[in-house]
């Protein structure tokens, strides 16, 4: 062995591995009695070479006992330049081992300096790597080694293995570079010390580094378990300063503290930069990087100006357990990175500690973790933070993302999100335009949620820049083989997820809850405790001065809550969807200025269960007067929109500017749609719970079909919300729409809880069923339409309405307005009501129906030997407007006694309106009860059925003019008007019809007595149907009341007529069909008895009795023709 100082070299004497000093305070080291060296402070300061030649594995010990009165407590080494045998300095160790293995045991307090410029406190300076040179060392608890030079210098270096049994000491290093260790190979068994570096370059540790010592061996090769600790700390200060730099394999958990900070203008801070990190237990402790001076910019990974928590290339990051660290990377220029990968970063356990990446300056990036996948198996509870803080400059195309993966893997978290996601960019109302500040955001592949989802907040704003908290471009590759799995793929959401961008700002901004460019957004619930909260707005600076009302607020402002496809996509891939396979109880609120909706969708929107109590508030705050494409929804998709359960609240307030700040109504009035479709809008049942209101135009509006297939017993207001009292507040958009299929609309039934209530300026309806409308099993709610000019309860170009038993109320506010409550035209530019579809209606309306407006049916009938435009009354009602188009009425009352009674507004026409006028009016059950504006081609009535007709005043006019005839059957029931004044001889013309009648003719006749002493001898003339005023008991008509009337009273007792001709002339004066003592009770007065008198002369059975009574009744007093 050979042992050399500064000025000679001293041969060592060796027997049996024994080592023996030829001077034994030599360079400071002695041997003690076992062959030990030992520092002692007596020694000089010369440096310590040891060749060990053919031996191996001398122990050399640092005494405890060696302190000073230098620098904390240390005792002071100050080393001179050592020159080889040329005049050149040497290697600069103090301690150095040439080859093999030894010892190191350090136990010291040691200030070392070296004033030749560099030093190696310990090395191995072979100059090949072998990893069978091994340096052992220990670091007791309470030991110090602070090193100071001004070249490069290292605490300890080896181009082997260092091996480092216990570091629990200082290690300080300040030089101009300066290493804590350096080594090939690095295996720390444990590491519970302080190492300190400060320099223009500063590594902590450096090489290959490998935590734990195996407890159990396979051939010599580490097989673990693995035991000990690596919770020390490591302070790496200087231009640029690194905490850990090489490969990282930890079998133990990784508990220590990393601090990096650069303090130059010209440098980078890195926490952990590594080419492979292999973390089998679990990370813990700090990591954090900092660069606290403004100084250049370079976006490229490694160059000048970035910090970095986590730094490896190009190979992987992978903890097999969770991650507890607060890992920090601060930057006032440059980018600032959490955890950054040129590959993968995969952790399998959960995410407990803090990421955060902060910048303050520059035109750089903020990311937590940035790579090209990102895979967490458990769940991130900790947090992860991304802030950027542009004080000064203005920059373009910078980003601020808490997780960034531009890879076709994506982001990957297994086990949700119950933690915190924070992201901020302020750039202090700074033109930035291109930047990008997201939550979570892949360029080529997808991002999957699972486990319990989204139960932690996630928290993104931006002044200025486009805003999202996740969002997947998906830019699809051409290489098959490249996974293009692109959506967005969350469990549930219970939390809250708030986006705002473009507050406390001049300049545009858009926003996102969550985006996906080419795929699907796939949600399982959104629980009744989540929020998707997203607020997006900015103006035009030019216009600061200008009064609220007329500025023109942020041009091509997209905000969306969740969105598929590009914000100006029309139509997409069938790939672009957005589903919610369970059940969507929760908020989405969104604020913005225009193109803005809760649920965009490039293709389909799909939602199991839209559930109480569920809501979707989208508020526009200001716009572009100007444009009429504002793009305001609720919900709106470029193909289909389905939601089987629909229980929830949609809330546009599409009102720009209170009233009062404005000097014309244009500005105020409403905009946006509730749900949208460009093709069709599937609802399995619109629940009670159900609301769609606020200040919009629209309610649901297809493109396509929209199909309610259950119920509707939910609430829809357009135009029409509360002011901050709850009192109605009528905004009147200059078109409303209460719900619209433009390719048909269909529902089951429209319940009694059902309300439309709609409110328009120039148009307004509240049902369109574009081609067609199909009402199934029926309507029993309320629809209330106003406009001021065109008003529309329920319109479709065809309409099969069964069962209507609610509410339809259409009505104009203007005088010249036109409205309908239910109608097949509409008016044209003209101002004429047109049709523009032939084709056959049918409206049922039935008992409870309160049709307030008129029915318009239209359109010819193209079919042969049909019935045409239908109108069906059921059970019993009343209508009070006009008819239009109607060909076929049927009355289908449930009892006989039940009346529809039609109290037309306006003289019939039989022109091309038909007006009041039908071709045909059947009644099978019931009465129809008409006035004198009703007219019909034809009428039938069956047995069961009755027809009444108002009479007002004697008249040769027909109360109803058939032209093709009519079959009488069932009663005829007058309707005496109260004032209705007539004389003995009158005529009251009923009916009458070009053809003879069919049937059987009426077999009652109803509401015949006038007073008193008159009655309608109701009777049939040829084709007419007429009432003659008659004296009551006048049965023979010859103007007096008397025997002869009394003998066919008598021959007629109890006994029906054979048809309603004859029941005059056989007695039954009260019409009911029968003669009987009531018939006698009506004609007392004009007889000059009681009915009881005259019922005991008429009673005697024999036909002799009768003659001879009819010859006591001849000296009677007889009655003259009375008025």
């Amino acid at each position: 062995m050979t042992i050399r100082n500064r000025y000679r070299t001293a041969t060592l004497l060796s027997a049996f591995c024994t080592l023996t000093f030829v001077s034994p305070s030599f360079a400071g080291f002695t041997e003690n009695d076992n062959g030990v060296y030992l520092f002692q402070k007596e020694g000089g300061a010369e440096r310590l070479f040891i060749d060990l030649g053919t031996e191996d594995n001398p122990t050399i010990n640092f005494d405890a006992s060696i302190d000073g009165p230098g620098y904390n407590n240390a005792h002071d080494v100050v080393l001179y330049p050592n020159l080889d045998g040329n005049g050149n300095e040497d290697d600069g160790s103090w301690l150095a081992i040439e080859s093999g293995t030894a010892t190191i045991n350090y136990a010291s307090r040691i200030n070392l300096t070296d004033i030749s410029g560099s030093l190696k406190a310990f090395s191995n300076p072979n100059q090949s790597f072998n990893h069978d040179d091994n340096l052992t060392f220990t670091f007791a608890d309470n030991s110090l080694l602070n090193i100071f030079s001004t070249g490069t210098s290292h605490g300890i270096y080896t181009r082997g293995t260092a091996t480092l049994k216990n570091m629990a000491g200082d290690l300080t290093v300040i030089a101009d570079q300066a290493y804590g260790i350096s080594a090939a190979r690095a295996q720390y068994d444990n590491f519970t010390g302080n190492i300190t570096v400060e320099g223009t370059k500063a590594i902590g540790m450096n090489g290959r580094i490998v935590l734990g010592e195996a407890v159990e061996y396979d051939d010599g090769y580490p097989v673990g378990p693995y035991a000990g600790e690596f919770n020390g700390s490591i302070t790496a200060k200087g231009r640029d300063a690194t905490g850990i730099w090489g490969s990282v394999i930890s079998n133990i958990d990784f508990d220590a503290n990393i601090f990096a900070l650069s303090d130059n203008d010209d440098g980078m801070a890195l926490g952990i930069r590594s080419t492979y990190l292999a973390f089998n237990e679990n990370l813990g402790g700090k990591i954090i990087a900092k660069r606290l001076v403004k100084g250049y910019n370079n976006f490229e990974h490694g160059a000048i100006g970035i910090a970095y928590g986590l730094y490896y290339s190009p190979y992987k990051f992978h903890v097999k357990g969770d991650v507890s660290s607060y890992i920090e990377a601060t930057s006032f220029s440059g980018n600032a990175i959490g955890i950054y990968s040129t590959d993968n970063v995969r952790i399998d356990g959960d995410v407990t500690g803090t990421i955060k990446a902060e910048i303050y300056n520059g035109n750089n990036s903020a990311y937590g973790i940035y790579s090209q996948s990102i895979n967490i198996g458990g769940d991130i509870s900790g947090d992860i933070i991304a802030n950027a803080r542009y004080i000064e400059d203005e920059y373009n195309d910078r980003n601020t993302i808490a997780l960034y993966a531009n890879d076709s893997f994506g982001i990957q978290i297994g086990g949700g999100i119950s933690g915190n996601i924070s992201v901020q960019q302020k750039n202090y109302d700074k033109d930035n335009n291109g930047t990008k500040t997201y939550a979570m955001y892949t360029e080529n592949g997808g991002i999957k949620i699972g486990g319990n989802g989204i139960t932690g907040a996630i928290n993104v704003i931006s002044n200025n820049s486009e805003t999202a908290a996740i969002k997947a471009d998906n830019y699809i590759h051409d290489d098959d083989t490249v996974n293009n799995d692109n959506s967005i793929q969350i469990a549930q959401i219970n939390s809250q997820i708030n986006v705002i961008s473009g507050i406390d700002s001049s300049y545009n901004a858009n926003a996102y809850g969550m985006k996906a460019e080419q795929g699907t957004i796939q949600i399982g619930s959104i629980g009744e405790d989540a929020q998707i909260n997203v607020i997006g707005r900015g103006v035009n600076p030019d216009y600061n001065d200008e009064p609220e009302y007329e500025k023109p607020y942020i041009y091509g402002n997209h905000v969306y809550g969740l969105i598929t496809g590009e914000p100006d996509d029309s139509s997409g891939s069938p790939d672009q969807n957005i589903v919610i396979t369970d059940t969507f109880a929760g908020q989405i609120n969104v604020t913005g200025t225009r193109n803005i909706a809760a649920i965009k969708s490039a293709n389909n929107i799909d939602i199991n269960n839209f559930a109480e109590p569920a809501s979707i508030n989208v508020t526009t705050e200001f716009a572009d007067y100007g444009s009429s494409q504002l793009g305001i929804y609720g919900l709106v998709a470029a193909h289909q929109i389905n939601i089987d359960q629909f229980s929830g609240d949609i809330n546009i307030q599409g009102r720009f500017t209170p009233i009062d700040e404005v000097p014309n109504l244009d500005f105020i009035r409403p905009h946006g749609t509730a749900v949208q479709a460009m093709s069709d809008i599937n609802i399995g049942s619109f629940n009670e719970s159900a609301t769609i209101g606020g200040d919009l135009h629209t309610g649901i509006l297809s493109h396509g079909k929209l199909t309610i297939t259950n119920d509707f017993a939910g609430k829809v207001f357009v135009g029409v919300t509360q002011d901050e009292n709850g009192n109605e507040l009528i905004m009147q958009p200059f078109y409303a729409r209460g719900i619209a299929g433009y390719q048909g609309t269909a529902f089951n039934t429209f319940t009694d809880s059902a309300i439309i209530k709609v409110s328009g300026d120039q148009y307004a309806w509240g049902i369109s069923g574009g081609i067609g409308l199909t009402i199934t099993d029926g309507m029993h709610g309320t629809i209330d339409v106003t406009a001021n000019n065109r008003a529309y309860g329920v319109m479709a170009r065809t309409i099969n309405a069964n069962n209507i038993t609610g509410t339809i109320k259409a009505s104009s506010i203007d005088q010249n307005g036109q409205s309908a409550a239910i109608t097949t035209q509409f008016i044209n530019g003209n101002g004429d009501w047109e049709s523009q579809f032939d084709g056959n209606d049918f409206v049922n309306l039935n008992t409870g129906a309160n049709i307030i407006g008129d029915i318009r049916l239209a359109g010819e009938n193209l079919v042969e030997n049909t019935y045409g435009d239908i109108l069906k009354l059921t059970g019993a009602g009343s209508f009070n407007h006009d008819l239009y188009g109607v060909d076929s009425l049927f009355v289908v009352a449930d009892t006989p006694d039940q009346t529809w009674q039609l109290n037309l507004a306006s003289e019939a026409l039989t022109d091309d309106t038909q007006r009041n006028h039908v071709d045909r009016a059947i009644v099978h059950k019931g009465f129809l009860h008409i006035n004198e504006n009703f007219s019909a081609d034809y009428l039938s009535l069956t047995g069961n059925a009755g027809l009444t007709l108002n009479v007002t005043e004697p008249t040769t006019e027909y109360i109803l003019t058939l032209s093709e005839g009519a079959s009488l059957n069932g009663t005829l029931r007058l309707n005496l008007d109260e004032d209705f004044s007539a004389n003995e001889g009158d005529i009251v013309s009923l009916i009458w019809t070009t053809d003879p009648f069919t049937g059987s003719g009426f077999t009652s006749v109803e509401n015949t007595i006038i007073n008193e002493s008159l009655g309608f001898n109701i009777h049939q003339e040829g084709a007419a149907v007429l009432g003659k005023v008659a004296l009551l008991g006048d049965a023979n008509l010859d103007g007096l009341v008397d025997a002869s009337d009394l003998n066919i009273i008598a021959v007629n007792f109890n006994k029906s007529p054979q048809s309603f001709n004859q029941q005059w002339n056989t007695g039954d004066f009260n019409g009911d069909n029968i003669v009987d003592a009531l018939d006698l009770n009506v004609i007392a007065i004009n007889f000059g008895k009681t009915a009881d008198e005259l019922l005991e002369l008429i009673t005697i059975p024999e036909p002799t009795s009768l003659f001879l009574l009819s010859s006591l009744l001849i000296p009677l007093s007889r009655r003259r023709r009375t008025a």
